[in-house]
């Protein structure tokens, strides 16, 4: 992807109730990751500040230490969804994110609002602006599960982790990149 593409992802509505279906764009490309906002939610400016924690800190960090996070589009680059979220909620990783379209059934991708072909994490917008160390250290808290969810997809014989393990995991992540950062 270039800035100034647009492409259509599943996410959440503001209140985590639903799936919707809508047209984000490209604002950012880093090293490691693609920045994309709806709807202007998340300037240019914020856009390079985040993808370069992304690509300089949470990537290179995590990746060593917990493992490589699975690219079903062979970019190798985690997509990185901005948009408006409830209030309190930094953003979510949901494993309908990392699969191929060819691990999907057709009518599971509009059914249940699977991304497939990319590697996404989303993170709440209104935290750039009002608490970016908060958004900074959600990415990294995000892209641990992400990792997590990989390396289940990655050997065939590793069952899913236990949802405390992989939030302890996840919260470690925070700490490790942003010390002290709540």
């Amino acid at each position: 992807y270039n800035v100034n593409d647009r492409h259509q992802f599943y996410h959440s509505d503001l209140n985590m109730t639903s799936t919707l279906l809508s047209t984000f764009d490209c604002v950012y490309s880093g090293t490691y990751c693609y920045i994309w906002g709806l709807n202007g939610s998340i300037t240019p400016d914020q856009a390079q500040m985040m993808a370069y924690e992304f690509d300089t800190k949470i990537a290179l960090d995590l990746t060593t230490n917990f493992g490589p996070a699975r690219f079903t589009d062979n970019g190798g680059k985690v997509n990185l969804l901005f948009y408006p979220m409830q209030e309190g909620l930094g953003g979510y990783f949901t494993t309908a994110d990392i699969f191929s379209s060819a691990e999907v059934p057709a009518e599971y991708i509009t059914q249940y609002g699977f991304n497939v072909d990319h590697a996404i994490v989303h993170i709440n917008s209104d935290n750039v602006t009002l608490n970016p160390d908060y958004a900074k250290s959600t990415m990294a808290h995000e892209f641990q599960h992400l990792i997590c969810a990989s390396d289940c997809f990655t050997y065939a014989e590793t069952p899913w982790m236990a949802t405390w393990l992989n939030e302890a995991m996840s919260a470690y992540a925070e700490e490790m990149v942003y010390p002290g950062i709540k």
